[in-house]
């Protein structure tokens, strides 16, 4: 079976972070948590878990299809997160997710 390889970037801790727009979401590999984009996101497995890069909360990552672009999604929304689809209606406090993966 061939290597994937893919452009990752470091991931700091939470407190530490400036959310990057670059980066669609986090990948645990080799000990450390790293930063993908989308496109890169796209080409891993399914069943590989990631985050996401602004409140460490579980994410799936979706294909296009049916009219609507590739995107990274909450798998528990979370109205803390600008990039969830809730924090419209929120508070518009940014939060770490209340699950967060570690």
């Amino acid at each position: 079976m061939k290597k994937q390889t893919v452009n990752a970037k470091p991931v700091v801790p939470y407190d530490q972070r400036t959310p990057d727009l670059e980066i669609a979401c986090h990948i645990f590999a080799n000990g450390a948590w790293h930063g993908l984009s989308l496109d890169d996101a796209l080409t891993l497995a399914k069943k590989r878990t990631k985050r996401c890069e602004d409140c460490d909360g579980e994410v799936r990552v979706m294909r296009e299809g049916r009219g609507i672009p590739a995107h990274v999604e909450h798998v528990h929304r979370h109205e803390g997160c600008p990039r969830s689809d809730v924090w419209k209606n929120g508070p518009k406090i940014r939060s770490r997710h209340f699950n967060p993966v570690n």
